[in-house]
């Protein structure tokens, strides 16, 4: 039966059963539902496993009241806290460029990185070594009061900054990481 004027299917879309509702050229259509009849393929299953693991994360933060509120308060109209969580899971922070014009080798000199992500930094950690590879030290980089950047004040001293390498490591709520490596 055609009907121009149905208002109790008018703009659906999705599926109920075995009746899929689709939207084409303005219109609203039925269908059967369509019948897999290949296996999934190892990049198909990686990604079913992703949401997975991201729907599990998501379930299992928003037990806690404060973060539940936290991303509620984060997230944009018609979003939900569960939404966000699982888009937080797939975003890694971000890393800018290592500022070291205030590291010298001395014992208080500091190393500064901007740090972002899409929901919450939870730790930066810094490593400096040797240009030989061999760790100088290592330790927690603070907050600075401008919510952006991170900074490093070592205890340390280097006689040799020349080779250095600083690594910044970046951890986020759902526990990835990102790092930048920068060469003195």
């Amino acid at each position: 039966m055609k009907s121009n004027d149905n208002f109790a299917t008018e703009g659906l879309s999705g599926t109920y059963k075995q009746v899929v509702f689709r939207q084409l050229f303005g219109k609203t259509v039925l269908g059967k539902r369509p019948k897999r009849t290949k296996a999934f393929t190892a990049a198909q299953n990686a990604i079913t496993n992703a949401f997975k693991e991201a729907a599990i994360y998501a379930k299992s933060i928003l037990i806690d009241p404060l973060i539940k509120a936290a991303y509620k308060l984060k997230a944009k109209p018609g979003q939900s806290a569960f939404n966000l969580a699982v888009a937080d899971y797939f975003k890694a922070p971000e890393i800018g460029e290592i500022d070291s014009t205030g590291y010298n080798g001395q014992v208080g000199s500091t190393l500064i990185a901007k740090v972002m992500d899409d929901f919450k930094i939870v730790s930066v950690k810094v490593r400096i070594e040797k240009s030989n590879g061999n760790l100088l030290e290592e330790g927690n980089a603070s907050l600075l009061p401008d919510g952006l950047n991170w900074m490093y004040v070592s205890t340390v001293e280097n006689g040799n900054v020349s080779g250095t390498k600083v690594i910044f490591t970046a951890f986020d709520l759902p526990n990835h990481n990102s790092v930048q490596t920068k060469t003195l």
